[in-house]
C-alpha cells in the first residue's frame, strides 16, 4: 500500500471523521426502548455515487455503534436503504453487533437487492432479523415483547 497522495491509503485516512451511522429516532414499543440508525456506509463513490458498507468503513461503523451500546442502547434497528453494496467485512460487522446486542435486539431494514442477496446467501437471515421497513421492525419488536 502506498502512502503517497492518491495512494490506496488515502481512502481510509480521508474518512476517519466520516459518520457511517446516524441516529434517526429513539422510541418505545411495549416497554422496549429502541433506536433507529440510518447506515450511510462509506463516502459515495465519486463516479457512481454508490454507498457501501465495506472494509474501508466497517471500523467506523462498529466504533460508532459501540458508543451507542456502551451508553445503554440495547435494541438497534439499522436502516440500510442507502447501501448498494455489503462485503464480507460489512457482514462481519453486523455479526459483531448482533453478538453484542443479543437475540431479538438487532434488526436490519430497507436492504437493496445486492446487500439483501448477500445477506441471505451467507445465512445471516437466520441470525439477524430483517424487515422491509423501520415500521415493520418496530412491529416485530412489539410482537416479541407481547409474546
Amino acid at each position: 500500500m502506498s502512502d503517497e497522495p492518491g495512494g490506496s491509503n488515502d481512502i481510509v485516512s480521508d474518512i476517519t471523521d466520516f459518520k457511517v451511522v446516524y441516529l434517526q429516532e429513539r422510541g418505545e414499543s411495549f416497554g422496549r426502548v429502541y433506536a433507529v440508525y440510518k447506515v450511510s456506509g462509506g463516502p459515495p463513490d465519486p463516479t457512481e455515487g454508490r454507498r457501501e458498507l465495506d472494509f474501508t468503513v466497517t471500523h467506523l461503523f462498529l466504533e460508532q455503534l459501540r458508543e451507542e451500546m456502551d451508553a445503554g442502547q440495547r435494541i438497534i434497528i439499522l436502516d440500510m436503504s442507502p447501501l448498494v453494496f455489503l462485503d464480507s467485512a460489512g457482514m462481519q460487522a453486523l455479526i459483531a453487533i448482533r453478538r453484542r446486542t443479543g437475540e431479538e435486539r438487532l434488526y436490519v431494514t430497507g436492504m437493496q437487492h445486492s446487500p439483501r442477496r448477500v445477506f441471505k446467501m451467507m445465512g445471516l437471515a437466520a441470525y439477524i432479523r430483517a424487515a422491509e421497513s423501520v415500521a415493520e421492525a418496530i412491529a416485530q419488536i412489539a410482537h416479541t415483547a407481547s409474546a
